[in-house]
């Protein structure tokens, strides 16, 4: 229901949600402590090559999560008052990834992302949860190993798949009227996107060092529909709406990684990656500019406590919003929120066993 409110995300006073993410550190050590396998490099959904053995296996979760009191680009600042409200997001995380040898590696994760928005008018409350799955599979072809260094290059294919939950609504401000539908839903909103890709990698590694660089070819199939079973609510809303038949896009993106060991506890990483997006079949809307390029840098820092304990943090930075990142997010009707920077700050634990 989009009248359901929902109380404050966190405590009023806090630096990170600590206390909300203690719950994910104990569920994410009950999922890695079920598996019979351990852990290996911090591969997460980083865009590099991680060498494993033969029937190795990895697993990893996390959780990051997005308040406007962490927001560190002031991305909800620069939001038109006047328009949706992103109050959080947050997003679970489950991955792994098999080893079948050493140069042919399986990998899957799954998210359960969700976002709340408030308006001034209605639909004043709005919760959006989406689902994903992410299948990609390893080649690495070629392997040079010398006493001093090493490089890796790779060949990567791969499967996405993210779908929202409906969201229905039922009541509408238009204007100064109130339209509502009684006893049924006003309308609601569908969305989805599906991916093929293919990437080329390289891994150079000398001493402390680790370098990654990547091509990746991603092409998208997204579908958003805002439609109502009631004729006239259908003809009120259809100049606001996004259009009503999937489009295609080309994303191209250029990616690059460095790792460094500081020390045998202390490591730091980044992940650079640029966006270019053409879209086919796409309806654009006049006086509405459209974005077709974004920018992400992704750091880590991590800290081995123990044999078995890396807690680590990271930061994320995007230069529009989650454009390239999350497909099924664009439309006609919500383009103009990618104008902006966004960021958040997160904090995870990793197992190893």
């Amino acid at each position: 229901m989009i009248s359901q409110k929902r109380g404050k995300h966190f405590p009023p006073f806090t630096i990170l949600p600590l206390i909300k993410l203690w719950y994910v550190y104990l569920l994410s050590f009950l999922f890695t402590l079920v598996s019979v396998v351990p852990l290996h490099a911090m591969t997460l959904e980083r865009p590099i090559i991680d060498p494993l053995t033969k029937n190795q296996w990895t697993v990893w979760s996390q959780f990051d999560s997005f308040d406007p009191r962490m927001d560190i680009l002031g991305y909800t600042k620069k939001i038109n008052p006047k328009a949706a409200k992103l109050n959080y997001v947050d997003t679970y995380r489950f991955g792994g990834i098999i080893a079948f040898n050493t140069q042919n590696q399986l990998s899957y994760t799954t998210h359960y992302q969700t976002q709340h928005v408030t308006r001034s008018s209605e639909p004043r409350f709005t919760k959006n949860n989406t689902f994903s799955h992410h299948v990609r599979y390893q080649w690495q072809f070629y392997k040079k190993k010398t006493a001093s260094q090493s490089v890796i290059t790779a060949l990567e294919t791969g499967f996405i798949f993210r779908k929202a939950d409906t969201t229905n609504f039922y009541l509408y401000d238009l204007g100064a009227t109130r339209v509502s539908w009684p006893g049924h839903v006003l309308f609601s909103l569908d969305a989805n996107d599906m991916t093929y890709l293919a990437a080329i990698r390289t891994r150079y590694t000398r001493d402390k060092w680790k370098l990654h660089t990547g091509l990746e070819l991603r092409y998208v199939r997204v579908t958003s529909l805002l439609q109502s079973q009631n004729p006239t609510v259908h003809s009120l809303l259809k100049s606001q709406a996004p259009q009503d038949t999937p489009w295609h896009e080309v994303h191209s993106i250029i990616q690059f990684s460095v790792e460094y060991d500081i020390n045998q506890h202390w490591k730091i990483a980044a992940d650079w990656q640029h966006y270019q997006i053409n879209r086919i079949q796409y309806n654009p809307r006049k006086n509405k500019k459209d974005y077709n390029d974004n920018d992400t840098i992704d750091l880590y820092l991590s800290w081995t406590l123990h044999k078995t304990i890396m807690p680590y943090i990271h930061t994320h930075i995007s230069r529009r919003f989650m454009l390239g990142t999350m497909p099924l997010t664009y439309n006609q009707r919500s383009n103009q929120k990618f104008k902006n920077p966004f960021g958040y700050l997160s904090i995870g634990l990793k197992y190893i066993f």
